[in-house]
């Protein structure tokens, strides 16, 4: 093994003191304060910083600071570290969700959400009950941008107040959701009207659950990698954090196409079904599901299914009669 690489990486202490001194030189006492040692513990991991060539003291001031490899080294670290502590503060929701959506660029700048919470919301509960903590983030926000791939009415409203208080809002979503709203689309393109809301229709392949980037906070929820009915929000104050979102927003912006009306246009060869089903997958019976879908007078075809909590694609080859039998 490289002694270089076992002096940064084997050593937690070690790479705390670097990154500590890539902000600007500090003396011992700063150092213990800091790290929560003592001279016994720290010492001897200086001493080795500085015999590698990444540290040396300056014996006039008592200061301590990185070389020139050392500032190069503490450097390139810092991402990564960052991005371990993220991902190490909660390993389980990382592993248990879909991050295929984020582009590689935002997915190495991970480190940037910082310190975080996850809030659950668990979708089998027959009693959906409307979290208070989301509500009063929105409610107390000067400005909102939400990226939804699913609907939830029980929040509308808190969006709704903030809209008419005249707060900058941006709403991207697929276009199932947009169709939901034709029986408000005359309010709906009034609020379009005003100088600071804007609607996007986003792709449907999507696989983000949902992004909401307030001036104060990031909420972010994934799909799950495997079949899962729990909903998870990742919440980041961080300015950081705040800052990765909007760039993750305007990301998918750039996927969407803006809609400053919106029109009631007939739906030719097209229906609209609300059914109960059986999803073995997940084993559960009665399951509500929406969709829309263009139909052959004999089959039904592809269709994308959005139902108020996941989507899932299929292919169904059932005669009209038959399907109705499932109902």
């Amino acid at each position: 093994m490289n002694p270089l690489f076992d002096t940064v990486f084997y050593s937690e202490k070690r790479r705390s003191v670097m990154l500590l001194l890539l902000e600007s030189p500090r003396d011992l006492n700063f150092l213990k304060k800091e790290l929560h040692e003592t001279s016994v513990s720290l010492l001897p991991q200086i001493k080795r910083l500085i015999d590698d060539g990444i540290v040396i003291h300056d014996q006039a001031s008592g200061e301590y600071r990185l070389t020139m490899i050392g500032d190069l080294i503490a450097k390139k670290i810092r991402p990564f570290i960052r991005k371990i502590e993220v991902i190490d503060r909660d390993p389980e929701f990382w592993a248990a969700y879909d991050l295929s959506a984020v582009p590689g660029p935002l997915l190495d700048r991970l480190s940037e959400i910082g310190r975080f919470s996850i809030t659950e919301i668990d979708l089998r509960s027959v009693y959906f009950t409307v979290d208070t903590e989301f509500c009063r983030m929105i409610a107390e926000a000067d400005s909102v941008k939400t990226f939804t791939t699913f609907n939830l009415a029980e929040y509308i409203p808190v969006y709704y107040e903030r809209l008419t208080a005249g707060i900058p809002m941006t709403i991207m979503t697929t276009s199932t959701l947009i169709e939901r709203g034709r029986p408000y689309f005359d309010r709906i393109n009034e609020l379009l009207k005003m100088p600071d809301v804007f609607l996007y229709e986003s792709p449907s392949d999507i696989k983000i659950c949902e992004l909401t980037v307030t001036d104060k906070v990031l909420l972010l929820s994934f799909y799950p990698a495997k079949d899962d009915l729990n909903l998870r929000y990742l919440v980041s104050y961080e300015e950081s954090a705040i800052r990765w979102g909007n760039d993750l927003f305007d990301y998918l912006k750039s996927l969407s196409v803006r809609k400053t009306e919106l029109r009631r246009t007939a739906v030719t060869c097209g229906m609209i079904l609300r059914f109960n089903i059986i999803i073995s997958d997940h084993s559960l019976s009665g399951f509500i599901i929406h969709f829309k879908t263009r139909f052959h007078p004999r089959s039904f075809t592809r269709s994308t299914v959005h139902s108020h909590y996941f989507r899932k694609e299929i292919l169904w080859n059932t005669s009209v009669p038959e399907m109705q039998k499932i109902r």
